[in-house]
C-alpha cells in the first residue's frame, strides 16, 4: 500500500483467512482512507484481498476569510499545498507574511487573524 509505514498480518503471508492492519505515514502527510484492517478472502474462482485501505494525502479546508478579503484556492488543499489570502481592491494586508499559507498535516500553518485595511490605516 503506497505511503504506508507498516502492514502487520496475522498469520504472516497471503493465506486465506489472513487479516492485516495498515499504518499510514502521518508524519509524511498521509492519513488512512477506509478501514485499517483488510482480509484475504476466497471467492468462487480465486483468493483476494477485501476492503483494501489507502493512505491518502491529508487535506486542509479553507481558512477563515479575512475581513475585507478573500481566499484563493484554499478548499481541499493537499499536504504541502498553499493557499493565498488577498484583500479586496483598495485595501492592503496587515503584513505581507500572511499572504500565503502552507497546508501541513491537515491544517494551515502560520494562520493568524489576518486583516485587510485601507492603506492609511496601517
Amino acid at each position: 500500500i503506497e505511503n504506508a509505514v507498516g502492514i502487520k498480518c496475522e498469520p504472516e503471508g497471503t493465506l486465506y483467512g489472513t487479516s492485516c492492519e495498515v499504518t499510514c505515514d502521518r508524519a509524511g502527510g498521509y492519513t488512512l482512507s477506509g478501514l485499517p484492517i483488510f482480509h484475504c478472502i476466497s471467492t468462487n474462482t480465486s483468493v483476494k484481498w477485501s476492503g483494501m485501505p489507502k493512505c491518502a494525502p491529508m487535506r486542509c479546508q479553507a481558512p477563515t476569510t479575512p475581513h475585507l478579503g478573500n481566499v484563493t484556492d484554499c478548499e481541499d488543499v493537499p499536504h504541502g499545498g498553499i493557499c493565498e489570502l488577498e484583500c479586496e481592491e483598495g485595501y492592503v494586508m496587515h503584513t505581507r507574511d500572511q499572504a500565503v499559507l502552507r497546508c501541513e498535516l491537515g491544517s494551515y500553518v502560520n494562520v493568524v487573524n489576518t486583516t485587510c485595511a485601507a492603506p492609511e490605516a496601517i
